[in-house]
């Protein structure tokens, strides 16, 4: 039997994903989800740390003979520039990644440039 279409109250997953399921307020499993291991991450430094090094060791280890081990999107803004920065000091070798629409500013492009 085919779902009715739902979305959920909190993101924007909804019911093409078969795997989703709702509370009675609407929210989405994965929503919980999210919001279990963000609550676990924020609270607790230990935890936080070991999953980023695991992390990290898990995408050097892919990455390893490789030019690139990861693709950061950068858009000049401080942001990216500062996801991209954060990468190189993690030991990361990101190939950043920027699609110029017209819409950019000089310092962005600096920004660009000096990433």
């Amino acid at each position: 039997m085919k779902k009715s279409y739902k979305i959920c109250t909190k993101t924007v997953m909804d019911t093409s994903d078969p795997d989703i399921e709702f509370d009675d307020k609407g929210i989405s499993n994965h929503w919980h989800n999210y919001f279990e291991r963000q609550q676990r991450i924020h609270a607790d430094e230990t935890y936080r740390d070991s999953q980023l090094s695991m992390l990290i060791k898990e995408i050097s280890s892919n990455g390893k003979k490789k030019k690139y081990d990861t693709i950061v999107g950068v858009s000049g803004g401080v942001d990216s520039t500062y996801v991209c920065y954060i990468a190189k000091e993690l030991g990361l070798n990101p190939l950043a990644v920027h699609f110029d629409n017209g819409w950019n500013s000089e310092i962005a492009v600096s920004n660009i440039e000096n990433t």
